[in-house]
């Protein structure tokens, strides 16, 4: 860029800064800020929205409305199927609300790939004949085989696919299921904000209810950007648009966003990585291993530290994106050898990292999500939280509980 375009976009940061905060001291004044999932870390816990979820479209949930929230969530998704007359379609019109149930990671049988079976419901709507099936997905990728598993444990069932923009399953995942045949895919940004802002019109009258509801549509609309103050969208829309020039300058923005990211990964994630890779090498003098590796692939791990201490109980630590582009992190032992398991550091973990979700798989013994630094791309909270925030220090306390649990 030209000196006189730098300077054209500092004077829109400057602009644009500015009117951030005016609605955010406007922000604090009303009280908008304070939202209780957000401040017990609920933020984008794939567990606890589905427990959430769950509870509202169960009849016997806390909120004591029997079915109401379920019919109204059945109509939501109404239509989506591609034949009125499928055996999904039929399911979804006929299904008896009034004596249905709800459950959270609902067990189907012990994992198996091969024979695709297995493994965990995210929710499980049953009426005493039939299912339907909600697979929960924030930032998390597809596990191996997984609508195929459902789909084998129940050939009936509707599968919905709820995702934060309504994207599609992986090939693998779906195999030969086809969308709005076999399953559909909905968002939180249509679906559920639609589904939510229905149910506080009907608690209109039940203040507690439909303020919890409005706080979690709060939450829905920050996961999927929806949460800025429309006058504060005007307000910044308008000087976008108020001559080339600023124009110009926003495009500008948007061409650096990557570079932005790689920047923060080369000249600040990396360099923190190296000196937690020192400190640790001089501390844990039984350490064999502490790689560092950060290329933004699915699966790809950021971090792996061997011990002797980890060897002996088959352990690894491992904090690792489960999606592209440096998102869903995770954190916490990882098997050595998949054949040999040993889930007895279990408790332990459940005590050291409480308040925290924490979840095992046939990899993973125990692992937690890797709240505000979880999302790198996705989530410019999460990129604010890994540009400013304390990551190196809260990385290292949490690797060092898990060093000195298999001490």
């Amino acid at each position: 860029m030209s000196e006189i375009e730098v300077n054209n976009v500092k004077n829109l940061l400057n602009n644009v800064s500015l009117i951030s905060k005016k609605y955010d001291d406007l922000a604090e004044i009303t009280g908008e800020n304070f939202n209780i999932f957000n401040i017990l870390g609920i933020y984008s816990s794939e567990l606890n929205h589905s427990t959430f979820i769950s509870n509202l479209l169960n009849v016997k949930g806390k909120h004591g409305q029997k079915d109401v929230f379920l019919k109204l969530f059945l109509e939501e998704i109404s239509g989506y199927f591609n034949d009125d007359e499928s055996i999904q379609s039929d399911i979804l019109n006929s299904f008896k609300t009034e004596i249905s149930n709800a459950e959270t990671e609902k067990h189907i049988g012990k994992l198996n790939y091969e024979n695709e079976e297995g493994g965990f419901i995210d929710v499980l709507i049953n009426d005493g004949q039939n299912n339907i099936i909600i697979e929960n997905k924030i930032w998390a990728g597809d596990q191996p085989k997984q609508l195929l598993r459902y789909n084998k444990q129940d050939v009936n069932a509707p599968i919905i696919y709820l995702t934060l923009y309504g994207k599609e399953p992986s090939p693998d995942s779906r195999g030969h299921l086809l969308c709005n045949k076999d399953f559909i895919c909905i968002s939180y940004a249509e679906n559920i904000k639609n589904w939510l802002e229905k149910c506080i019109k009907e608690m209109a009258n039940k203040p507690i209810i439909r303020e919890t509801l409005n706080q979690y549509l709060n939450l829905v609309k920050q996961l999927t950007n929806q949460s800025v103050n429309n006058n504060m969208k005007d307000e910044i829309a308008n000087i976008i648009l108020k001559d080339i020039d600023s124009f110009i300058s926003w495009k500008n923005l948007l061409k650096q966003q990557n570079s932005v990211l790689e920047k923060t990964i080369k000249n600040k994630i990396i360099l923190l990585l190296e000196e937690l890779q020192n400190e640790y090498k001089e501390k844990y003098n039984d350490i064999t291993r502490c790689e560092i590796k950060c290329d933004g692939k699915i699966y790809s791990p950021l971090i792996v530290i061997e011990s002797d201490s980890l060897k002996k109980k088959n352990l690894k630590i491992v904090f690792e994106f489960q999606s592209k582009n440096y998102n869903y992190l995770i954190g916490g032992y990882k098997f050595i050898d998949a054949n040999n398991k040993d889930y007895s550091l279990a408790s332990d973990f459940k005590i050291h990292f409480n308040g925290i979700p924490v979840k095992n798989s046939s990899s993973w013994p125990n692992f937690f999500e890797y709240w505000y630094f979880m999302n790198w791309t996705s989530n410019l909270e999460d990129l604010q939280n890994l540009i400013f925030g304390n990551f190196k220090e809260d990385l290292k306390g949490k690797i060092e509980v898990l060093l000195d649990m298999v001490k």
